[in-house]
């Protein structure tokens, strides 16, 4: 009957609709009016705009247009005043105008500062604007105004989850998950979950989002918390079963970087790179790269080894041997090996110079003593236990490669093996001597 009534009245009495928020002139003032019906009107202002029944336009046409004559009445009392202008800013919130949805507000707050609904989307009006201490304190007055409006505990637990208290945020989270409207226990759910995570408590909050996904299954915010303690788990049944979810949200949230990141991380998971690249892709053509940036650069890496990898494939046909040509060392001048082949990275098999590069100081362990006998050199071992470094070896003593040498084919050699040898010790940087006789041998020798 009061919806009818609201429809009703509301085509008598429709403002003009050049704006929603046009004050009343003076000559505007209502002088037929009484404080029993502006007190009905103000009423039928909060039934209109609560009417989900008729589209927004229409529904904050007819609320304002009753909001506007309580406001033009002189006799309406400063409650049916308060609610006229909770629900001028409400509308306001809902168009963005949040300037004009303040003043609203501090006016409904002037006629009665203990109008629950109007601290309630005050402090939702600091939250929006990044003063979150603000607006834990503006909610908490909501909350002593009428103890049972759920909204204000909301917005007080988003405030304290925005200063980082997540006890505080966990108290008010928690009361309006029994106080509240569905919507509001669903969402209070899904911000527990939330602040059950920063707890390091993943068992609390997974439960949190599964109620919030049973009272709204699919919500994003859910989704995506629950999906990521699943993949945390580090479980194939349970990145599948994220997996499923994620696919089943994404039908309902279109282009949703947050979803189409996390169903990326399943794939990966499950070890399906191909599809999770091409969810990668899918992020950036419609503009979602920030929050996909972890999933692209797997994907950068794993296209990266894919490309590496083809290098090495086997061609559809063998390479053909290749004829590399034979010297005896007698028959190749150094030009001719230096020219033809060094200069053009030609291969070349010279033969029969072993011996004359050698020369009169084979490369023995005696010979290599006497040229570099007193160079010191890091001594390694093998460390099996060992997580890093090249081949598992860790440094031991640094000792010269003549004490080495004696160690592995003296006289006094240790029978029972020794444990301790050079590895990656560079001849040219650190015994020059022994390269310089030989390469001049093989010059001579060619």
């Amino acid at each position: 009957m009061k919806i009818a009534l609201c429809v009703f009245m509301s085509a008598l009495f429709t403002p003009p609709s050049t704006s929603l928020f046009t004050p009343l002139p003076a000559t505007a003032t209502l002088t037929n009016c009484s404080a029993t019906a502006a007190s009905s009107w103000a009423a039928l202002a909060l039934e209109c705009l609560g009417d989900r029944t008729v589209a927004q336009d229409q529904r904050f046409s007819r609320a304002v247009g009753w909001s506007k004559r309580v406001l033009g009445c002189n006799c309406a009392s400063p409650h049916a005043r308060a609610n006229a202008a909770y629900v001028m800013s409400s509308v306001a919130i809902s168009l963005d105008d949040l300037v004009k949805a303040e003043r609203w507000l501090h006016y409904a707050l002037d006629q009665n500062p203990r109008h629950s609904l109007a601290h309630t989307n005050l402090g939702d009006l600091r939250l929006r604007s990044s003063r979150p201490q603000e607006a834990l304190w503006q909610s908490r007055r909501a909350i002593i105004a009428d103890p049972d409006n759920s909204a204000p505990y909301f917005n007080a637990g988003s405030a304290a989850a925005v200063l980082k208290d997540w006890p505080v945020a966990r108290i008010y989270f928690e009361q309006a998950t029994r106080s509240g409207t569905q919507y509001i226990r669903m969402m209070a759910h899904a911000r527990l979950g939330s602040v059950e995570v920063e707890a390091d408590d993943p068992q609390a909050a997974e439960q949190h989002y599964r109620q919030a996904l049973a009272y709204a299954p699919y919500h994003d915010e859910a989704v995506v918390g629950l999906a990521q303690l699943l993949l945390a788990r580090k479980d194939r049944s349970r990145a599948q079963e994220a997996l499923e979810l994620l696919l089943q949200a994404r039908q309902i949230h279109v282009n949703h970087s947050s979803v189409d990141t996390q169903l990326a991380s399943a794939y990966h998971e499950l070890g399906e790179t191909t599809a999770s690249c091409q969810v990668v892709a899918t992020i950036h053509e419609y503009g979602g790269s920030k929050d996909g940036g972890f999933a692209a650069a797997r994907c950068e890496k794993h296209q990266a080894a894919r490309a590496w990898l083809a290098r090495f494939q086997a061609p559809a046909e063998p390479p053909k041997p290749l004829a590399v040509p034979r010297y005896h060392v007698r028959d190749l001048s150094f030009r001719k090996f230096y020219t033809e082949y060094a200069l053009k990275s030609k291969p070349v098999v010279i033969e029969g110079a072993a011996h004359s590069i050698a020369g009169k100081a084979p490369w023995t362990a005696q010979h290599i003593k006497r040229v570099c006998g007193s160079r010191p050199a890091m001594l390694k071992r093998r460390n099996v236990t060992s997580n890093g470094g090249w081949a598992q070896l860790e440094e031991t003593t640094r000792e010269s490669i003549g004490v080495v040498i004696d160690r592995l084919f003296g006289e006094d050699a240790e029978s029972d093996g020794w444990h301790e040898f050079v590895f990656d010790w560079s001849i040219s940087k650190f015994c020059p001597a022994l390269v310089s006789t030989a390469a001049a041998a093989c010059v001579r020798a060619l």
